[in-house]
């Protein structure tokens, strides 16, 4: 069986109450296929037979909610560090690294929240947004003016960091100056390119 196959019976299996089953299954898919990367091939697509041995970062994260489910959120939370902290070492050399990067963060931020661990819940969608702000300024050209407006307008425009975060910041056990914290996420990701950097800046700043 390819690796979707596998992870479609993974779906199955936990649609049927059988986590730890799935758990299994999708160990099992994450053994014989790839972490699936963007492709500029035309001819790709979800009939194609190398697609169907990809599995995604998406699906990864699906380990650790299972596992979550389970009641085992240390495994959860250590199954993603391990990931995030390969993904980091990667980073330099890929700006679709980057990406994944930010996916796995805002991924351990929402088992966070589920667990009302809501100061490293935000902690991490602050990492998360920065982090994706970061690989997409790093995909735009000078001849790309569509996608440098867009990343002005959803990026690093004040409003929408402080809209994007309201929630967040209302459920915090500490007080944090937003006009500030947006200010640092508009310097973030648009003048830091290092992710250990970055991650390490963000600790800094936002304490509890």
């Amino acid at each position: 069986m390819k690796a979707r196959e596998l992870l479609k019976e993974a779906t199955s299996l936990k649609k049927k109450g059988k986590i730890e089953e799935a758990i299994k299954i999708l160990d099992k898919a994450f053994l014989i296929g790839d972490l699936e990367r963007p492709s500029n091939d035309s001819n790709s697509g979800e009939n194609n037979e190398e697609f169907n041995n990809f599995y995604t970062v998406e699906d990864l994260a699906r380990k650790a909610k299972y596992l979550q489910e389970l009641g085992k959120i240390n495994d959860a939370l250590n199954f993603l560090d391990n990931l995030i902290n390969e993904t980091i070492k990667k980073t330099r050399k890929n700006v679709w690294e980057i990406f994944e990067l930010g996916k796995l963060f805002q991924h351990r931020a929402i088992i966070l929240k589920k667990e009302k661990r809501f100061n490293e819940s935000f902690v991490d969608r602050v990492k998360s947004y920065c982090i994706d702000g970061i690989a997409t300024r790093l995909t735009v050209t000078k001849f790309d003016a569509n996608r440098i407006k867009n990343i002005i307008i959803n990026k690093i425009n004040q409003k929408f960091i402080l809209d994007f975060f309201k929630k967040d910041l209302e459920k915090l056990s500490f007080k944090i100056d937003q006009f500030r914290l947006a200010g640092f996420i508009m310097k973030t990701i648009m003048f830091e390119n290092n992710s250990d950097k970055i991650l390490k800046d963000i600790n800094n700043y936002i304490k509890y």
